[in-house]
């Protein structure tokens, strides 16, 4: 729906469209109503507003955030049949990007967010859904059905790299390399041929328990690290958010060699002693997600590891096992 620019009223958009296709000169009216409207909505949807920092927005450009707010739907999305669109994510930054991506390609909107115990929903006002649909003539959000539509295979290089953003930040993790993983075999494969296109390289596809992986090459994080960049200076939302520390520290230690990053490992031991107090056990992996998300330290794999085994030297963590899909185990002693 509409509003109406004179009285105030939301009109149905078909209803627009029909009474448009009357007259003769049909396109030149319908670019002259575009710019008279001040609001549009859904059925059951609160208001939004075409503009960002007083820009008119209409007609929709799509930019590299449009197709970045697709590939967040499809990761950590969550589209009902009942007309409703959520977003799920724990950290502050990753979330406080998505809105603003919202808003900066759809316009202004009453934000409204749900806590609950593991992570936080943002509700998507459900016409957004509907337009992105459209455009890329989507079939299905559902993480299992999901697809790269062919229209961004055929976008510019930008629109890409916001793409693998946005698959890094959801459902990606940094360590020793960058890697994602996806239930859905057939996305992660059409992902690969994105990477490609890129001129990225990356491993081989490997069948974990519930999910398929890859990592990218190590090889390509110089190319990777300016693409991002460039896009970050244009586009400040499609960045890393809280995992482009991590991914700058991995870049720091292909460039020079070594992890020169300098950590406040006294504050870093309490923080571990906290964590396993309250968990008994975690793996390397768990311990270094939990300091960078629940505490903002960020701390490569490596790093973290050597210093594991420092603290089990000192009598003050034990190491319990060697997982083969966890890696090292840690307890208190």
């Amino acid at each position: 729906m509409v509003h109406y620019w004179r009285k105030g009223y939301f009109i149905p958009l078909w209803v627009l469209l029909e009474f448009i296709s009357l007259f003769p000169n049909s396109n030149i009216l319908l670019n002259k109503m575009e710019r008279k409207v001040i609001a549009y909505k859904g059925r059951s949807d609160k208001s939004i507003i075409p503009y960002r920092n007083n820009k008119f927005l209409l007609p929709l450009k799509v930019t590299p955030e449009f197709v970045s707010v697709y590939f967040h739907l499809i990761f950590d999305g969550c589209v009902t049949k009942k007309s409703t669109a959520s977003y799920y994510q724990v950290n502050e930054i990753a979330r406080k990007n998505f809105l603003e991506k919202l808003e900066n390609c759809f316009g202004e909107f009453k934000i409204f967010k749900k806590s609950n115990k593991n992570y936080y929903t943002v509700q998507i006002p459900f016409p957004i859904v509907q337009i992105i649909q459209k455009y890329f003539n989507v079939k299905s959000f559902k993480s299992k059905e999901s697809e790269i539509p062919f229209k961004i295979m055929k976008l510019k290089r930008a629109h890409k790299v916001a793409g693998i953003s946005a698959l890094i930040v959801d459902e990606g993790s940094i360590n020793d390399s960058t890697h994602v993983g996806l239930s859905n075999y057939k996305l992660l494969n059409q992902i690969k041929k994105l990477v490609k296109s890129l001129g990225y390289k990356s491993g081989k596809v490997k069948k974990y328990k519930e999910f398929w992986a890859f990592s990218f090459s190590n090889k390509s994080l110089d190319i990777m690290k300016n693409d991002i960049d460039k896009l970050s200076i244009l586009f400040p939302t499609c960045n890393l958010a809280h995992k482009q520390p991590l991914f700058q520290i991995l870049y720091n230690i292909h460039t020079r060699g070594t992890d020169n990053t300098i950590y406040n490992w006294q504050k870093i031991e309490f923080v571990l002693k906290e964590i396993l107090s309250r968990k008994k056990q975690c793996s390397t992996s768990q311990l270094q997600n939990t300091l960078n998300i629940l505490y903002d330290i960020y701390i490569s794999r490596t790093a973290l590891r050597r210093y594991l085994k420092r603290m089990c030297t000192n009598n003050l963590l034990r190491l319990i096992k060697v997982d083969g899909e966890k890696g090292c185990v840690w307890s208190l002693l």
